[in-house]
């Protein structure tokens, strides 16, 4: 079952270009998204020590 699933995503896949390039786009947008999240919350502590 699990290879049947596998082949036709596969297929899926090779039959719309365009879907596994939003999935790459995707997968970048939350990478850079989950980046700058780390650093807004490190310079908003870091902020919060220079203050104190």
């Amino acid at each position: 079952m699990g290879m049947d699933l596998k082949n036709g995503f596969d297929e899926a896949l090779r039959s719309r270009p365009g879907l596994a390039n939003l999935g790459v786009v995707l997968g970048g947008v939350v990478v850079v998204a989950g980046f700058w999240m780390v650093e807004w919350v490190t310079g908003v502590e870091k902020r919060r020590r220079k203050e104190k």
